[in-house]
């Protein structure tokens, strides 16, 4: 993209006032925000992590999860900090999370299926779960765009911990990222009774927060359902 339309001022059907925010006054400030930054780094090192993979790099992948983690559980905090909060922003931030478990479900079931240790019934549960999950995923991501404060929709107590929590958040979000990492060490095969010992702690904080995922899916698919029954019906 030429630079010239990067440092064009905003459209002319916006408002333009002092009051005007920073990050809204040209094209390059709207996507060069301090958490878009954020999360093109993440983008950045996901592509390195899969060429590591294949090479053989033991490592990389799960130290890629591991710093994808923490920036994606600090970029939107940083956002309102900042006063940077931009719908690009969110769309940006949602393609570095679709890419992340994209990218971490098919190393592992990669890894997976190509281990020498792992019969091939626990090959194919362990690829087949990726599948699933990504997809998974994915759908709710979807979902997501549909409806505006898509994180208000939970009504469990759990789900109220994690969202409405800085503790819930860190346990829950990291607690996933890390066994996203154990799992790979353990079917990856350099490392794997270390894999083994960190999945056997990091499952709880896994299947909390698919629970959490999943009652926000119900919801955000009840909420699609009633704007269409507004709209359509």
């Amino acid at each position: 993209m030429k630079s010239g339309l990067l440092n064009a001022p905003a459209p002319a059907t916006q408002k333009q006032s002092p009051a005007l925010k920073p990050h809204l006054r040209s094209m390059a400030r709207y996507m060069c925000t301090i958490p878009n930054l954020m999360d093109y780094v993440r983008i950045i090192i996901y592509f390195f992590a899969v060429h590591a993979h294949f090479a053989g790099i033991w490592w990389a992948m799960p130290a890629t999860i591991i710093v994808n983690g923490v920036i994606d559980d600090f970029d939107g905090k940083v956002a309102r900090y900042l006063d940077q909060c931009s719908t690009m922003g969110y769309l940006v931030d949602c393609a570095a999370d679709n890419l992340a478990v994209v990218t971490n479900t098919a190393c592992i079931a990669c890894a997976a299926m190509t281990s020498s240790t792992l019969p091939p019934q626990a090959q194919w549960a362990i690829c087949i779960a990726m599948q699933l999950y990504a997809m998974f995923f994915i759908s709710w991501s979807c979902l997501a765009t549909a409806i505006p404060n898509y994180k208000g929709n939970h009504h469990t107590a759990l789900a109220k911990w994690y969202y409405g929590t800085t503790i819930g958040d860190f346990v829950l979000y990291l607690g996933m990222q890390s066994f996203w990492c154990s799992l790979y060490l353990f079917v990856e095969g350099t490392h794997a009774q270390i894999g083994l010992n960190a999945l056997a702690v990091t499952i709880v904080p896994f299947v909390l927060k698919v629970f959490v995922e999943c009652e926000n899916v119900y919801f955000l698919i009840l909420a699609v359902m009633e704007k269409d029954i507004k709209t359509l019906g």
